[in-house]
């Protein structure tokens, strides 16, 4: 190969260089900017299902409390106002009972 090939060849590449560093600094500053995005995205959807499944849980847990008593009114004949207070009673406890755990003796606490 002749010099003045060799020095063409040369310049050409230093001449590339800055672009490939700009290029590289671009990807060292993305890369990580793209994956960490799509990890966060990934965790709020996981949370948020998490979430729905709890309430999900708790409605279901409230309904199955509230069937053995619907079916004793209903044995009972009472009437609509009483089946009302019994079953706003009912709730009002089921959603203090969820209030009054004591989850600290059982972690040993």
């Amino acid at each position: 190969m002749a010099w003045d090939e060799w020095e063409r060849l040369k310049s050409q590449a230093a001449a590339k260089t800055p672009t490939r560093t700009r290029l590289n600094q671009a990807a060292a500053i993305a890369v990580p900017l793209v994956y960490e995005t799509a990890g966060s995205a990934g965790e709020t959807a996981l949370g948020n299902q998490t979430i729905d499944s709890i309430q999900d849980a708790r409605e279901q847990g409230a309904g199955n409390a509230m069937t053995p008593l619907l079916n004793y009114a209903e044995h009972e004949h009472m009437s609509a106002h009483e089946v009302r207070q019994l079953t706003e009673r009912a709730r009002s406890a089921y959603d203090a009972g969820g209030n009054d755990s004591d989850t600290d003796d059982a972690r040993g606490w």
